[in-house]
């Protein structure tokens, strides 16, 4: 399975979606651009942050070009700084997938289980203390999303970085037009019918998308946006204890927050440019081969689904 990256020009939808970030290149130094070790991306596996990480790829590629054709090459680019907060009782094919991404992105990854949001940022802010800013795949859709900026710092009394947002302004049918355009990987559970995902007890198959034999259409049949979530029960959190429900809420206006969110301002050009420097600058491109080459698309086939929680932090 290929996973191209070009030419962008050919799918509308992807191109306006990053087309809303390229004005936020054009405010920052260009040398910033290449200070990606104090950027991290947050990946869960779910299908907003596929398309952040497919985008952050396309641009690493074109900074990083591979010395080697070979199909059986590994990323070109450094491994990427990252970090995955399970929820509580994950899918089994959620953990798959952001397993088998590990060394098809070359993602450094952080795991964490068991903690609540805030203890699990500051243990990786500890360990990676050069990261400034977290790249992170929530939309206006998602819960909190509707008053998100491009990019902010995390309120007072949660690890001080900033959050940027490259994929704020899409819509659903932009996430999946992008991916099957671009034959991203995702995991399977997208075509069980999930749209939206959380743990195991309290995520279910989009009601919506019911067929009359019980079946379900796949993810990308959904027509109306407001019913992404139409398969969650987000009032069932497990047991006491499970997670920490809270959100990272932003103070408008206000600065100050810190000398990792001052240093930011330099750093998050890398994350910009995970959306929209892809449109320009992917041209050409196709991520690890083409189609029929290597272990990561043969182990990637058919994985289409994910972990989804983005009303929390990450």
């Amino acid at each position: 399975m290929g996973a191209s990256l070009s030419p962008f020009a050919s799918a509308p939808l992807p191109v306006r979606g990053c087309a809303l970030l390229v004005h936020a290149l054009d405010c920052h130094d260009a040398h910033a651009r290449h200070r990606e070790e104090h950027v991290a991306i947050s990946f869960n596996g779910g299908k907003d942050c596929t398309v952040l990480l497919h985008l952050l790829a396309a641009v690493l590629l074109q900074r990083h070009p591979p010395p080697s054709s070979s199909p059986s090459a590994p990323p070109p680019w450094p491994p990427i700084p990252s970090i995955y907060v399970s929820q509580p009782s994950p899918f089994p094919l959620m953990e798959s997938f952001v397993h088998l991404s590990e060394p098809y992105y070359s993602l450094s990854l952080h795991r964490t289980s068991n903690l609540g949001m805030r203890p699990a940022l500051a243990s990786y802010l500890h360990l990676r203390p050069q990261i400034r800013a977290v790249m992170v795949g929530t939309r206006r859709a998602d819960p909190h999303g509707k008053e998100l900026d491009f990019c902010q710092p995390t309120d007072r009394g949660w690890p001080d970085f900033v959050r940027v947002h490259p994929v704020i302004n899409w819509r659903y049918e932009q996430v999946w037009a992008f991916l099957r355009q671009w034959d991203v990987p995702y995991c399977e559970l997208y075509d069980q019918g999930y749209t939206s995902l959380g743990s195991t007890y309290n995520t279910h198959p989009n009601p919506a998308l019911r067929r009359p034999d019980g079946t379900f259409r796949p993810a990308y049949e959904l027509e109306d946006e407001a019913l992404e979530r139409a398969g969650r029960d987000d009032s069932v959190r497990g047991p006491p204890g499970a997670t920490e429900p809270a959100v990272a809420a932003v103070e408008d206006g206000k600065e100050g927050r810190g000398s990792r969110a001052k240093a930011a301002a330099g750093t998050v050009a890398v994350a910009a440019a995970a959306a929209a420097g892809a449109v320009g600058a992917a041209n050409g491109y196709a991520l690890h081969g083409k189609e029929g080459d290597g272990a990561p698309q043969q182990q990637a086939q058919g994985l289409r689904g994910a972990e989804e929680e983005e009303d929390v932090l990450l």
